[in-house]
């Protein structure tokens, strides 16, 4: 009898052992499943991000080449508007000279070399504009990079 009630009670403490271990498993296969749930939609955020990324980068490098191709043109402007000065500078120095008692005609060309500056002036500005734009778009896509790194380590870390 105290062998047979020995038996019954390490056979209940095995049975309850095995029911533990059972409920640990499955507690376990279900963090298993909920991790691996989590690390599929992380992957797919990583997808996503990645993807917005190289669109963003694509667009910034479309923006920058068009800033910059703004730029040389505002240059080629301002080197032919210098030129263009210059020439008249130069023609206003001959009629001047040839026509000295001619003020109309000096305040024409006078009136043309203030147009000439303003027009060199607004070309500037535009230049110094563009080249604020390209730098705006150098910075966000520094800070889009540092926030792409540090998602990545995020995600790397988890």
């Amino acid at each position: 009898r105290v062998a047979g009630g020995a038996t019954a009670m390490v056979s209940h403490d095995i049975e309850a052992a095995f029911a533990d271990l059972e409920r640990s498993c499955t507690e376990w296969k279900f963090r298993a499943e909920e991790h691996e749930h989590q690390n599929t939609l992380l992957k797919k955020e990583l997808q996503t991000a990645e993807s917005e990324f190289a669109q963003l980068q694509m667009e910034l490098e479309r923006r920058e080449g068009a800033a910059e191709a703004a730029i040389s043109s505002l240059q080629r402007q301002i080197h032919q508007k210098e030129a263009d000065f210059s020439s008249l500078w130069h023609q206003h120095e001959q009629a001047e000279r040839q026509l000295s008692g001619s003020c109309a005609r000096t305040t024409l060309l006078e009136q043309e070399k203030s147009s000439l500056e303003q027009m060199l002036v607004d070309a500037k500005a535009d230049h110094d504009r563009v080249q604020s734009e390209v730098d705006t778009f150098r910075q966000q896509h520094a800070a889009l990079q540092m926030e792409a790194d540090q998602r990545l380590r995020g995600l790397e870390q988890e």
